[in-house]
């Protein structure tokens, strides 16, 4: 069983789309013990760092994530490419969040008329 809930908690982690608190694996797991949680995370981080593996898990944002290695950046950035410029709906986005701050993305989107979060996803990667 804890292999299986380690395979479930990395399962959510990779699958969230943006950092993944504990609270919230723990209501979705149904696990109390929030250290039990931290422990698989651990156990993780381990495997990940132990066999050099290209992602590595990390706490950011009040979560954990899965995130490309740092020193591979240049690999990455040769298969995505380098584009230093802002869309439109970043630049609109940015101006937003850096008039109104603090803001929530519900209300970015009201003020957009739209979705906001692909703008908001670009801009978090910058």
């Amino acid at each position: 069983m804890a292999e299986e809930l380690k395979a479930i908690i990395e399962a959510l982690i990779f699958a969230a789309d943006s950092p993944l608190e504990v609270k919230k694996i723990a209501e979705i797991t149904g696990i109390n013990d929030i250290n039990e949680i931290f422990s698989h995370i651990d156990a993780l981080k381990q495997e990940y760092a132990t066999r050099k593996s290209g992602l590595e898990l990390v706490f950011v944002a009040g979560g954990f994530q899965f995130r490309t290695r740092p020193d591979l950046a240049h690999w990455v950035r040769k298969l995505r490419g380098s584009s230093n410029t802002l869309t439109p709906a970043s630049l609109e986005t940015l101006a937003i969040v850096a008039y109104r701050q603090p803001i929530v993305k519900a209300e970015i989107d009201r003020i957009r008329g739209v979705d906001s979060g692909g703008p908001l996803k670009k801009l978090l990667e910058k």
